[in-house]
């Protein structure tokens, strides 16, 4: 295979990742605001419906199912947070979990101590660069983005694992109130 192919097909791919994480981090966003609407629709049917249409169920059933379902709610929203921003750890500032090759990098656009302070300087110093450079910076780049959605897949499946939890249990809860409230 020629090397500018199997660049052009690097590149390609990570254009293509680059639009699978913004397809994520939107999903993430959305699920946010969707579990928080959830979360706030069980407020208000352990505290007002249940109560209003059925006899009262001893109040420490609904406060403790509520609760459970705030600890479900903390680590689903703690989980997507982790999608849209992927940590090693959430107080983290360091986003790969992976070891990133960045012995002798030149980056196109920062890649030294020093930011070049004007348009000419950084062109000239993308002029400096070589064909093994750029080739270099292609496949580190195309890893980091690998590994940065490999980390928010991780995050995305577990929160949506235990959402699907969260509204299985709240569905058993809400029967056993209603079951509580007839006997």
């Amino acid at each position: 295979m020629e090397e500018p192919t199997r660049i052009d097909k690097i590149e390609k791919s990570i254009n293509y990742l680059e639009n699978r994480i913004v397809l994520l981090d939107n999903k993430a966003s959305v699920l946010l605001a969707a579990i928080t609407l959830y979360l706030g629709f069980l407020v208000y049917l352990y505290d007002i419906i249940i109560p209003k249409y059925f006899d009262s169920p001893p109040q420490i059933w609904s406060v403790s199912f509520l609760g459970i379902s705030f600890v479900f709610f903390i680590v689903i929203f703690f989980g997507l947070l982790m999608v849209v921003r992927p940590t090693k750890n959430i107080f983290s500032r360091r986003t790969d979990s992976r070891k990133v090759p960045w012995d002798n990098i030149k980056l196109y656009s920062w890649y030294d101590s020093t930011f070049p302070g004007d348009f000419h300087s950084y062109q000239e110093r993308i002029d400096r660069l070589t064909t093994e450079d750029i080739k270099g910076n292609i496949y580190r780049t195309h890893f980091i983005i690998l590994n940065r959605i490999r980390n928010k897949y991780k995050y995305y499946r577990n929160s949506v694992f235990i959402i699907k939890f969260m509204i299985s249990f709240n569905v058993l809860s809400i029967f056993l109130l209603i079951i509580l409230s007839v006997l």
